[in-house]
C-alpha cells in the first residue's frame, strides 16, 4: 500500500510482535489498506493506499443526501465511494455508498451487486439479501461479492438502472438500461405482490454488446419484481415484463427459485440460481453445452442446476466472458 498513513498507534514493548490485518474501505483509509496492531496496545497503526477511482471521496461530516446530491453539488465529481446521508442534518448515520458519476447523467447510488460466481447464493429464498433492512456483504467488496447497501431501503428514488458489466472490483461495463418510476426505495420492490411492475420508462440505454439472451436489460420493457407467472411457479425476484415465453420456463432473472408449486413456498428443493438465462425454446435445454446452440439456462457457479441437469454447464460459452456481475443503482 502506498500514501497517506493513518491515525498511529502505541508503540509496544521491546519484542511485542505486531499483527497485520487488510483493512477494508474505513474512515481509517478511505481507500483501503493494512492495519498494524502491536500485542497487547488498544489502538492501531494504518498503511492506507493511495485514492483512485473506488476510494472514498469526501467525509462522514460533509455528506450530502446521495450521489446525485453530491453531483449537484460539484459537476467534476467522479466514480467512486462517497458518505452519503439520505435522512440529513444528524451525519452520524451517514454511510459510504458507490457513485457513478458518469453513466446516463450521472449521479446514480448503488444499491445492489449480483455476483453470480462469488459463493454466495442470492436465490428468491435469501430472504437477508433482497428484503431485510440490514447491510448484506461490505462496501469494499461492493463490485467483486453479493453486495447490498443501506442505500437500497433509506434512499427515495425517481430513476433505477441495471448495469451488466465484467467481474472485479474495476470491472468495465458491458451494458445498461435505466427507467423512470414511481418515487420508492429499492427494497420496497420486494414487498409488492406477485408480477409487480417497477418501472414506468426506458430513460436511456446501451445494450449493443450485452448477451443476447439476458433477461433485464436486453429483453423485455419494465422491470418486474416477484415474478411468478408459469405453471411451474418458477420465482424470480427481479425480472421484466413482456418476456418471450419459453417452453414452461417463462421467467428469467435474478433471485431464481424454481417450481415453488411442487417444492413449497421457500424452499430451494430443484433449481435456484443466482441469475438465470433464456433457455432454448426449441429442445428447453437447461444446461447445453456452447458448441451446441449457444443457449444456457444459468451463468456463475452460484446455487444448484438440479438433477435433471446431469453436468452442468455454467458458462456462456469461449465467445463471452464466463459470466458477468449486476450493478443496480438508484437515482
Amino acid at each position: 500500500p502506498t500514501g497517506a498513513t493513518g491515525p498511529a498507534g502505541a508503540a509496544g514493548a521491546a519484542g511485542a510482535s505486531v499483527t497485520t490485518a487488510v483493512e477494508p474501505p474505513s474512515a481509517n483509509c478511505p481507500a483501503g489498506g493494512v492495519k498494524f496492531t502491536v500485542q497487547g496496545s488498544s489502538t492501531s497503526t494504518y498503511a492506507c493506499n493511495a485514492p483512485k477511482a473506488s476510494a472514498a471521496l469526501n467525509t462522514q461530516a460533509t455528506a450530502l443526501a446521495s450521489c446525485n446530491a453530491i453531483l449537484t453539488a460539484n459537476s467534476s465529481a467522479t466514480d467512486g465511494v462517497y458518505w452519503i446521508d439520505p435522512n440529513g442534518g444528524v451525519t452520524t448515520d451517514a454511510f459510504m455508498a458507490y457513485c457513478d458519476m458518469t453513466t446516463q447523467g450521472g449521479g446514480w447510488t448503488l444499491v445492489m451487486n449480483v455476483n453470480p460466481a462469488d459463493g454466495s447464493v442470492v436465490s428468491f429464498t435469501n430472504i437477508a439479501f433482497w428484503k431485510n433492512e440490514a447491510e448484506y456483504g461490505q462496501i469494499g467488496n461492493h463490485f467483486t461479492h453479493d453486495y447490498k447497501g443501506p442505500a437500497a431501503w433509506l434512499l427515495s428514488s425517481t430513476n433505477i438502472m441495471v448495469q451488466v458489466a465484467n467481474p472485479g472490483p474495476e470491472g468495465k461495463i458491458i451494458g445498461y438500461k435505466a427507467w423512470n418510476m414511481p418515487a420508492k426505495s429499492f427494497d420496497i420492490f420486494f414487498d409488492a405482490a406477485n408480477n409487480t411492475n417497477q418501472t414506468t420508462s426506458v430513460i436511456g440505454s446501451n445494450v449493443t454488446n450485452v448477451y443476447a439472451y439476458e433477461p433485464l436489460i436486453k429483453n423485455g420493457a419494465n422491470l418486474q419484481a416477484n415474478r411468478n407467472i408459469n405453471p411451474n411457479q418458477d420465482r424470480v425476484r427481479l425480472g421484466v415484463d413482456a418476456y418471450p415465453l419459453q417452453g414452461d420456463d417463462n421467467s428469467p432473472g435474478l433471485g431464481t427459485q424454481m417450481n415453488e408449486g411442487a417444492c413449497g413456498v421457500g424452499i430451494n428443493c430443484y433449481r435456484y440460481k443466482d441469475v438465470e438465462l433464456w433457455v432454448n425454446s426449441t429442445t428447453n435445454l437447461w444446461c447445453t453445452r456452447a458448441d451446441v446452440d449457444g443457449q444456457f439456462g444459468w451463468i456463475g457457479t452460484d446455487g444448484s442446476c438440479g438433477s435433471s441437469c446431469g453436468t452442468c454447464e455454467m458458462t456462456k460459452g469461449a465467445a463471452y466472458s464466463p459470466y458477468w456481475t449486476y450493478r443496480i443503482y438508484v437515482r
